[in-house]
């Protein structure tokens, strides 16, 4: 189980938080947002501005290295309605993509995979600047209810 402190962006927050509370959504993936649930209700989350580049965040482009294979793979984190037909792109519903949101380069993580469970290091992490569109009416939405 990990329980070091993670930290994410208010707009991802947000983003993730829209979707795992879509009811439509949360019915057919429940399996996945219960994990994802739980990740959201242990982060701090913290103004978008406040975020360190190192930390793990929708769009980032993080480099993992399995601690018992030595094996690397490099992944780009996306809503499941992002996802494209590119092997880097991982959605937020993977196991490994919901583990990886809010932890920095330099941690060390336990992972449970259909696999198996996995002990990976975040070697790097290179935070995305640009909101897919499919992401931005969903922003929109919940700031405009904010308001």
């Amino acid at each position: 189980m990990n329980t070091k402190q993670i930290f994410i962006s208010k707009s991802d927050y947000l983003r993730i938080k829209a979707l795992i509370t879509d009811p439509d959504f949360a019915y057919i993936h429940n399996g996945r947002t219960a994990s994802l649930k739980g990740e959201l209700e242990r982060a701090a989350v913290v103004e978008d501005s406040e975020l360190s580049a190192n930390r793990v965040g929708l769009n980032s482009r993080v480099v993992i290295k399995d601690l018992r294979t030595h094996e690397k793979e490099e992944y780009q984190l996306t809503m499941p309605e992002d996802m494209e037909d590119d092997e880097s792109n991982i959605s937020i519903l993977s196991p490994i993509g919901t583990i990886l949101l809010g932890y920095a380069a330099g941690d060390e993580i336990t992972c449970d995979t259909p696999g198996g469970s996995r002990q990976i290091l975040i070697e790097s992490v290179k935070r995305g600047t640009q909101v897919p569109r499919s992401q931005r009416s969903v922003i929109d939405e919940i700031l405009n209810r904010s308001l």
